[in-house]
């Protein structure tokens, strides 16, 4: 992708800042973003963290560390800029953990949430085929049993997206087999549904029944109970689950 033009999307001192970030100047990035307003977007709503991810996106070691100082600085990494998303979405996207390791380096928390808030960047790394970004938020302190609004866990993210390593390295590292969401839906039942509905004899289906053998040994009832069951469970236990619409309980 071409590089943006700094005198295209920004004004004042905004533009100075750009052209460093251009530039790759980072002692002049650092000297210059503490007293930029580093999140009202310019032209195109376009930001500056966005602007140095563009440039940055050689993965060039003289540009990644600019990712860090305007982070560091106070740039906003959840705005969205449209038809791009937002700084960290970007970053779990990308197939290298390096615009990610910058974000860190520069204070985004391992637990940030993404998507309005509501879903822990973990679990959107948790889908992607590469599994790095997932390894880089666990060894930096993400909770691997954190849960999203509904309650549902990044291994149950993971399954559902086909991403069997993943799901495999997220219960290396600690995550519950036995979780289950405000819906009732257990971990342990999404993966029946999924073996419904693999073709036999296919690698796939074969991975499959080596992660539903690996969680009966630690203990997860097979068949799981259905949903309703474990809604019935919840309210023995004084909580209040979720009824989808159509159900009565």
């Amino acid at each position: 992708m071409r590089a943006p033009d700094p005198d295209h999307f920004f004004l004042g001192p905004q533009r100075e800042l750009a052209r460093a970030i251009a530039a790759a100047d980072v002692a002049a990035v650092r000297a210059l973003a503490p007293a930029t307003d580093l999140n009202t977007p310019g032209a195109e709503d376009m930001t500056l963290l966005v602007f140095a991810m563009h440039w940055a996106s050689g993965q060039e070691p003289a540009r990644l560390p600019i990712v860090t100082e305007l982070v560091r600085a106070g740039a906003d990494v959840h705005h969205v800029v449209p038809l791009l998303s937002s700084a960290l979405d970007l970053a779990i996207l990308a197939k290298s953990p390096a615009f990610l390791r910058a974000m860190l380096d520069g204070g985004v928390p391992p637990d940030a949430r993404v998507g309005r808030g509501h879903t822990p960047a973990l679990f959107h790394a948790a889908t992607e085929a590469t599994v790095e970004n997932m390894r880089l938020l666990l060894d930096r302190g993400a909770d691997v049993n954190a849960r999203d609004s509904l309650g549902t866990p990044a291994i149950t993210y993971a399954l559902r997206a086909l991403q069997l390593d993943q799901v495999e390295e997220l219960l290396d590292r600690g995550a519950d087999p036995r979780a289950v969401n405000r819906l009732g839906q257990s971990f342990a039942r999404v993966l029946e549904e999924l073996m419904a509905r693999q073709l036999p004899g296919s690698p796939a289906l074969r991975k499959m029944a080596a992660l539903r053998d690996r969680i009966v040994r630690g203990g997860v009832r097979w068949p799981p109970d259905p949903p309703e069951v474990e809604r019935e469970r919840m309210r023995q236990r004084g909580e209040e689950p979720i009824v989808p619409a159509g159900h009565a309980r």
